[in-house]
């Protein structure tokens, strides 16, 4: 039954030209789902440098002047606490604590004792 011709023709057919489009097929679905893939990642890529630069605009033009302000407001403060008297700013324990911090009771502790001590003698 199989050694007919008309099998014979079939067999021909799907080995000469079917498998020829089927391999032609094959290789260009692997080649446009490669190019799918690098088109992808290339547009997640500029995606990512594009969400890298709006992140570097908003710190420049937000957070910035944000933190310029700040340094201004505790430049203001410090000047402000600097008129009132030092043994008064002492005995406010959290303002003695912060001027701690920042070492500045130390020094002016020292200066203040030396010239109490000058006085006394």
């Amino acid at each position: 039954m199989f050694n007919l011709d008309a099998y014979y023709e079939l067999y021909v057919i799907q080995n000469f030209v079917t498998q020829k489009f089927m391999r032609e097929l094959v290789s260009s679905l692997s080649t446009s789902i490669q190019s799918e893939f690098s088109f992808r990642t290339e547009r997640k890529i500029a995606i990512f440098i594009v969400f890298l630069i709006v992140i570097l605009i908003a710190f420049i033009v937000f957070w910035l002047p944000f933190l310029n302000g700040l340094n201004l407001q505790i430049y203001k403060t410090k000047l402000m606490l600097m008129i009132i008297p030092l043994e008064v700013l002492i005995k406010i324990k959290n303002v003695a604590k912060v001027l701690q911090s920042q070492s500045f009771i130390t020094q002016t502790q020292k200066k203040s004792s030396s010239s109490r001590k000058n006085s006394e003698q």
